[in-house]
């Protein structure tokens, strides 16, 4: 791809599969970046599209050092804020979202603060779930590496009463399984009750009545997860709420038809497959 580089000292390359040049996006367009390390960040885009007519929207796939789940935390963060401030750079967005949920419990208040763009971080609303929970009985799938950090400990803190019940299931197999349904690969109910099962048993997963999706790729598997726990009356997934928040943020009132929609990823590719959930998803 030509002009896919930052600058002179930089070693994260973007590519794009068509063959766009980063200079192409250099127009007058509002644009809104969105960051993951794989396909979990469509189930915002859609969102996205939703509430920004106006907007092209690119999409970040670090697809280089993905899965980020149980990946070391230092190094991960390094390489997620270098990452984030290049795309800042080149790109000029009006707003980002960073969709991955492990990324966005990485990334400190302050850094956010000094991007000087809205920003927006996927993050397991815990109190809510327990506020809709009849039972106080809540389950939270992720990542390992976002049930480990410091946003999960903080408000698992919070939850002082003693007869409520917070399950964490931490569990990067899921991520995997969720691209490999992306890219129309044979994914069973089987598999994924097995994941599910190494950590909790059958009769904890009967008492659950609210689950968090605490992962953007989860929702792609909220219908296999529906039969395994079948009990669960809500499921939260808050991408819909951080997209109306950045919405209400950014408060614009443009209209231009020919807003696009663009994937750039961080690693060549020797598969063709990877393309296919993104251009499903109207990516170029």
């Amino acid at each position: 791809m030509k002009d896919n580089f930052f600058s002179e000292d930089e070693k994260i390359i973007f590519y794009n599969s068509l063959d766009k040049s980063i200079l192409d996006h250099k127009n007058i367009r509002p644009k809104i970046l969105v960051f993951d390390s794989g396909i979990g960040g469509l189930s915002v885009s859609k969102h996205l599209e939703e509430f920004f007519d106006y907007a092209d929207i690119i999409y970040i796939a670090d697809n280089e050092f993905f899965p980020y789940g149980g990946k070391d935390k230092k190094i991960l963060t390094g390489r997620i804020t270098k990452l984030i401030i290049q795309a800042i750079n080149i790109f000029d967005p009006i707003g980002l979202v960073v969709a991955c949920n492990t990324a966005s419990t990485l990334l400190s208040d302050e850094f956010i603060r000094s991007l000087n763009i809205p920003c927006m971080r996927v993050l397991p609303p815990i109190q809510e779930a327990f506020d809709l929970s009849l039972t106080k009985n809540v389950l939270l799938i992720a990542t390992p590496n976002t049930i480990e950090s410091e946003y999960v400990k903080i408000e698992s803190d919070k939850i002082v009463n003693k007869e409520y019940i917070f399950h964490k299931l931490g569990v990067a197999e899921l991520v995997k399984l969720a691209e490999k349904k992306s890219r129309n690969e044979l994914v069973t109910l089987e598999d994924i009750t097995k994941v599910i099962l190494k950590e909790l048993s059958q009769e904890e997963l009967a008492e659950v009545d609210v689950v968090i999706l605490g992962c953007t790729h989860f929702p792609s598997l909220q219908e296999e997860l529906k039969e395994i726990l079948f009990n669960v009356k809500y499921w939260i997934d808050p991408a819909y709420n951080i997209v109306n928040q950045l919405h209400q943020i950014l408060q614009r009132d443009l209209s231009i038809s020919s807003k696009g929609k663009y994937l750039f990823y961080t690693s060549t590719l020797k598969d063709d497959s990877f393309h296919i959930p993104y251009f499903n998803n109207g990516f170029q």
